[in-house]
């Protein structure tokens, strides 16, 4: 936020005024608003004096001339991934979700009527399954039919699309608006039973190998890698590569910070990372034995997110065992409270009164997980942090470089973000609004 007042004209200060003169700026992140709060003190003591000179007709910088340069730098350096031949993809469209994505289920009965249907029923990868090294199992799978498909030899899966028929129907290039309301798919040359997008071979091949992904919308620094051949659906990019040391470079404060200062900025300060911005990010890659450490560290937490994971799917199918319900990851985060109110919410979330002993198995679950899942997030915490440091080695940061990256850093630095989970084991999706 800018701040200007008006200046004296040159015949009175006798100096240059266009070359001397500065505006007083400062960031306001969502974050630290309060309403109740004067705005005066804030500014006080978050406002810089930046230069004039930064507002050119290519755009304006807020930032101090420090932050100016040292983000100038790294922009510069490395290769982009358009360069290293690692565009990013967009996941596909399906037309009419409540069709082709369907549960764990849904599959297995398809399958079980008939065999044939396995071949193009696949794992699906949604935008938010997407956290920080691993994605999570969505349990939901995309049919994939695709252009070209002889429907006939998949008779259970045409006759699951067959009850969503109206729905699918493409458009016809016929219909105005005087015949009504169109209430199938958007125009296309596709068939009812076949996908509005269909992947390419191209597509495919990718997308059945290792590869890392990340969401349409950011509000962390979420970069994952992807072992399992899920099929992205248009809320996640993938990259075509299981690069680990891109994808420990991707998931650095340093590179959080380049991204919050050169994407676009949306609601509650969520980054745009659209792919034909991404393409042009540069990145700089490690060589000899910091390219070994980085990967080996990256592996390690590759590992010990996987291990999380593990330990949060288990809380949350005891956690439905006992309360009569269905498990959500949003209920990771009642291992914040204490027992007694622990077992109030489980309580009030259920569809009956928990005995006595079963708020002991309550009290005994949350100790167990929470202990376990606390350490997890420990170990995260020193390996990220040892990993900042290689990166910014890569980059060759020196001491005051690395100093001001840490006093500038932005709202939701992944660094942080893991420090405030420490005495409050959760899950990353730290709030609903941010799990798209």
């Amino acid at each position: 936020m800018p701040v200007f007042r008006r200046r004296a004209r040159k015949a009175e200060t006798g100096d240059d005024a266009e070359s001397n003169d500065t505006v007083l700026a400062f960031r306001f992140p969502r974050d630290d608003y309060d309403p109740y709060q004067p705005i005066g003190p804030y500014v006080a003591t978050k406002a810089e004096r930046v230069p004039i000179t930064g507002f050119t007709e290519d755009g304006w910088s807020l930032e101090n001339p420090a932050v100016q340069e040292l983000l100038k730098r790294l922009q510069s350096s490395g290769a982009t991934l358009k360069e290293l031949g690692l565009a990013p993809v967009r996941g596909s469209v399906s037309g009419f979700n409540e069709a082709f994505y369907i549960d764990e289920s849904t599959r297995s009965r398809l399958i079980t009527e008939d065999s044939r249907s396995a071949e193009i029923i696949k794992p699906l990868l949604r935008g938010r399954d997407v956290f920080r090294w691993r994605p999570i199992s969505s349990g939901m799978y995309v049919i994939l039919s695709r252009r070209g498909i002889d429907i006939e030899r998949y008779p259970a899966v045409k006759r699951h699309l067959q009850q969503f028929r109206r729905r699918l129907q493409p458009k016809p290039s016929t219909w105005t608006s005087k015949d009504g309301n169109w209430t199938g798919r958007a125009p296309g040359d596709y068939k009812w039973y076949e996908l509005q997008a269909s992947p390419s071979d191209e597509f495919i091949a990718a997308v059945e190998r290792p590869k890392i992904v990340y969401q349409e919308i950011q509000f962390h620094s979420w970069f994952a890698l992807d072992t399992h051949a899920a099929y992205p659906n248009n809320k996640a990019f993938f990259l075509p590569t299981a690069d680990l040391c891109l994808l420990a470079v991707l998931n650095s404060p340093l590179m959080w910070w380049v991204l919050t200062r050169t994407l676009p900025h949306m609601k509650d300060e969520a980054l745009s990372p659209a792919g034909f911005i991404m393409e042009a990010l540069r990145v700089r890659l490690p060589t000899g034995s910091a390219q070994k450490k980085i990967a080996d560290d990256t592996t390690k937490l590759c590992r010990v997110t996987d291990d999380r994971y593990a330990e949060e799917d288990g809380f949350l199918a005891k956690l439905a065992s006992l309360n009569g319900g269905e498990a959500d990851r949003r209920e990771l985060n009642w291992l914040r409270r204490s027992d007694d109110s622990f077992a109030e919410i489980v309580e009030r979330s259920s569809s009956f009164s928990l005995s006595t002993t079963a708020k002991r198995e309550l009290a005994a679950l949350k100790n167990h997980s929470g202990g376990a899942i606390a350490r997890l997030l420990a170990e995260q915490l020193r390996l990220e942090e040892e990993l900042a440091v290689l990166v910014e080695d890569v980059y060759e940061l020196d001491a005051e470089e690395r100093k001001l990256l840490r006093a500038t850093r932005p709202v939701r630095d992944p660094l942080d973000v893991l420090r405030s989970l420490q005495s409050a084991p959760a899950a990353e999706a730290l709030s609903e609004k941010h799990v798209k």
